[in-house]
């Protein structure tokens, strides 16, 4: 989308749930270039996520995802 030359990094908040899936992506950059609609769209059809562990209990937890695009 016209990006001009040089590294970018995205990252995108969501929550991985007790079973492995995602909701809530939230980019929490803008570049403007729609890298971080490309990241979301991207996210919303990966396989399950490995959900956190707590005490020993499995957890709902706030993730950041961190992608780099790198445009030459």
């Amino acid at each position: 989308n016209n990006a001009p030359k040089g590294t970018y990094t995205v990252i995108i908040q969501f929550i991985v749930y007790e079973d492995g899936s995602i909701d809530k992506l939230q980019p929490l950059t803008n570049h403007v270039y729609g890298m971080e609609t490309e990241v979301i769209r991207i996210l919303k059809r990966s396989p399950k996520w490995k959900p956190a562990v707590q005490d020993g209990k499995i957890v709902n937890s706030f993730r950041k995802q961190l992608v780099t695009f790198l445009v030459q």
